[in-house]
C-alpha cells in the first residue's frame, strides 16, 4: 500500500488543485470557493496549504475536475477514475 505523510501530500493537494482551478477551467478564487461552499478566505487557507479542505470539500474537488481522489491528494499520478 502507498502511503503518503499529511506532511508531504498537502503541497501535491495545493498544486494540483491550483492547476486544475486556473490552468485548466480558468476559475477565480472565489468561484473555487463557492464550488467547495466555503468563504474566500477559507479557500485561501486551502491554497497557502494551511489546512486540508474537509472530506466533503476534496470530493466535490475530485468531481467538479473529474480526478481521483488518490490522484488529487498524492496517492497516484494517474488523474483517471477508476
Amino acid at each position: 500500500i502507498y502511503t503518503l505523510s499529511l506532511h508531504d501530500a498537502l503541497p501535491i493537494l495545493v498544486d494540483r488543485v491550483r492547476v486544475c482551478a486556473v490552468g485548466i477551467r480558468g476559475l477565480t478564487r472565489k468561484q473555487m470557493a463557492a464550488l467547495c461552499n466555503v468563504t474566500e478566505r477559507h479557500y485561501q487557507v486551502y491554497e497557502s496549504g494551511a489546512n486540508w479542505p474537509r472530506a466533503d470539500g476534496l470530493i466535490t474537488l475530485a468531481d467538479c475536475f473529474d480526478l481521483s481522489l488518490d490522484y488529487l491528494v498524492g496517492r497516484l499520478d494517474d488523474p483517471r477514475r477508476r
